[in-house]
């Protein structure tokens, strides 16, 4: 029989926790062990040995809340599933981008939140379909030169140091990027960053390490 696979809920509204829960207990290798309201209360908790924490993104009542709940859930080294109402763009690249594994929307029948959860817990990623469809609009566009500069955007280097580093003009560098823009939609390179996270270009873990 497989293990069973511990789970954290980070959810503030009641209706909403319990309704978690009750789809994880479909599954018997899925356990919930740890169910709070918000970052502060789990925090206490973080050393229960754990296979996936499932967070809310628009948590209330706390002081970490959206992106930076992310940021300081993922850093504790467990991977995380975002739930949220929100599809749009930003708050998903910008929940990517501070090192979620997935992102589902409370919508979400029972069966897709088990598997969710589960692949999130098997080191893979999961994204709900509209989500999805989204994250994948421009990756086809760009050209193998285009994805080797947004991923040293990424990585935190300089249109110099890129130039460099490729063995080409800064001119050259600089269309590449003016293409890059037009292409994903992404204007500024923080922008750019959380493209290439989101199209798997760049681990987020790297992108962190390139900025320390």
């Amino acid at each position: 029989m497989p293990s069973v696979r511990a789970i954290a809920i980070i959810e503030d509204h009641p209706t909403t926790r319990k309704g978690i829960e009750a789809a994880i207990a479909l599954d018997p290798t899925l356990k919930v062990v740890v169910a709070v309201s918000n970052v502060e209360e789990f925090m206490p908790k973080r050393h229960v040995p754990l296979n996936v924490i499932v967070l809310d993104l628009g948590l209330r009542g706390g002081i970490l809340q959206g992106t930076p709940a992310v940021e300081a859930v993922c850093e504790l080294g467990v991977p995380v599933l975002v739930v949220s109402m929100r599809e749009a763009p930003a708050p998903v690249l910008d929940a990517i981008s501070a090192g979620a594994k997935g992102y589902l929307t409370k919508e979400a029948e029972p069966e897709e939140i088990v598997r969710a959860i589960s692949r999130v817990a098997d080191g893979r990623t999961y994204f709900s379909a509209t989500v999805a469809g989204y994250l994948l609009r421009d990756a086809s566009t760009l050209t193998p030169r285009e994805q080797e500069v947004l991923k040293l955007v990424a990585e935190g280097e300089t249109t110099k140091r890129i130039a460099k580093m490729l063995h080409l003009a800064e001119t050259t560098v600089n269309n590449h990027l003016d293409h890059i823009r037009r292409k994903t939609g992404s204007r500024r390179r923080a922008d750019m960053t959380r493209f290439a996270i989101a199209q798997g270009l760049i681990d987020p873990a790297d992108v962190a390490r390139s900025r320390n």
